[in-house]
């Protein structure tokens, strides 16, 4: 019997084209993700680092799409953003764990605003105090809606600034980076999101020609503290250092160390254990104050943010030494060496049992200036600035 060779053969071809048809749709996929990425913000988003959480494909872009001015020439303004998703459809092959990727970048002028979330330090001042980068990068991490107890979600924002040179103005480079199935306890996913901030801060300086000296590569990233993590204010030694408390209001503080970033915050309140009155315990943690610090370009998009939503009779904040807030808080200024103009400093209230719009008594907004006076005066020294004195 004669062997049956063309079966075999035709067998063998028709699996070659299954296999090549199968590389060749892998091929495309990485293809069209790839020119989704490089056609996203001008190019800026680094592809591993992008890779490393939305996958090679598919990927699909969001109706965020911004592209206004440059840094050359007498323009000297620049507003980019931009947004990248994994492309997640149910039952049809494609992934199932949601993944994205947001960007903006800007460099310049702040037009005067009310909007505040949407800017770039709103993005990681959310929740609770945001964590310094270190390693040389100017910049901070903050989680924004992690779901901790279920570990399904982790969502979370870095924000950086780029001091360039050559005259051109400050970038500040903020990406958004949510991912489905994950945990910001698990330290490599912290590390994974704020790794695209830091690769895509470095393309944006040599694009827009900023020049600016770029920290190291990250090797681990903070978690910053929850509802529970507070600590006792006598024994606080970060941001929150120093501060004084307000009997049987403010006992604790929840904070994060104090580096060279130019974003700092502290959250004062109670975080005590009480009884109940069923005779158990229960640990209150209710957060009243919120202290900021804001430097450089953070300063300048707060200051034009507080311009756009001033509703008080008093001195537009920026302009003097100290003043009043629209809700419920106090601003100071500090003087700082160089180009960077000056910081900023505010205290609102964030007391569960007030509305915003309530006037503080006159004993809770002589603490709150107080408070506000002992974080600038750290704060500034600690950046090289000087707090600007008020008369009286």
């Amino acid at each position: 019997m004669k062997p049956r060779i063309l079966p075999l053969v035709t067998a063998l071809t028709l699996l070659a084209l299954a296999v090549g048809g199968v590389y060749s749709a892998v091929h495309y996929e990485r293809w069209k993700a790839e020119s989704v990425l490089s056609e996203a913000c001008d190019g800026v988003l680094v592809h591993d680092q992008a890779w490393d959480l939305l996958g090679v494909g598919p990927l699909t872009r969001l109706d965020i799409d911004v592209d206004k001015g440059s840094l050359n020439g007498s323009e000297q303004s620049l507003d980019v953003r931009c947004g990248v998703a994994r492309d997640v459809e149910y039952n049809q092959g494609k992934p199932t764990h949601e993944a994205s990727i947001e960007v903006r970048i800007h460099g310049g002028s702040f037009p005067d605003s009310p909007v505040w979330s949407d800017g770039h330090a709103g993005k990681v001042n959310g929740g609770h105090p945001p964590v310094p980068l270190g390693r040389g990068w100017k910049g901070v991490f903050n989680t924004t809606e992690a779901d901790y107890e279920s570990a399904r979600r982790a969502e979370g924002a870095t924000s950086i600034l780029l001091k360039c040179t050559n005259g051109r103005p400050d970038l500040l480079v903020t990406v958004e980076a949510k991912e489905e199935d994950v945990s910001y306890d698990n330290p490599e996913t912290r590390l994974r999101h704020a790794r695209i901030a830091t690769a895509t801060a470095g393309k944006a300086s040599q694009q827009w020609g900023c020049g600016a000296q770029l920290g190291k590569p990250l090797s681990t990233v903070g978690l910053p503290v929850n509802d529970v993590e507070s600590t006792p204010l006598k024994a606080t030694t970060g941001t929150c250092a120093g501060l004084p408390g307000r009997r049987g209001a403010v006992t604790h503080g929840w904070e994060s160390r104090r580096s060279n970033a130019p974003l700092e915050s502290c959250e004062l309140g109670d975080g005590r254990t009480h009884r109940t009155k069923e005779g158990g315990e229960e640990l209150l943690h209710f957060t009243r104050y919120r202290l900021n610090a804001y430097y450089s370009a953070y300063a300048k998009e707060r200051l034009a943010f507080e311009r756009g939503s001033h509703l008080g009779t008093g001195p537009l904040p920026g302009e003097g030494p100290a003043g009043e807030l629209s809700r419920s808080g106090y601003w100071r200024t500090a003087s700082c060496p160089g180009d960077d103009g000056p910081a900023l400093f505010t205290v609102v209230r964030r007391d569960p049992e007030s509305e915003p719009s309530d006037k503080p008594s006159h004993a809770e907004a002589a603490y709150q200036r107080t408070a506000l006076k002992a974080f600038a005066k750290r704060s500034a020294a600690h950046h090289g600035c000087t707090l600007k004195e008020t008369k009286g």
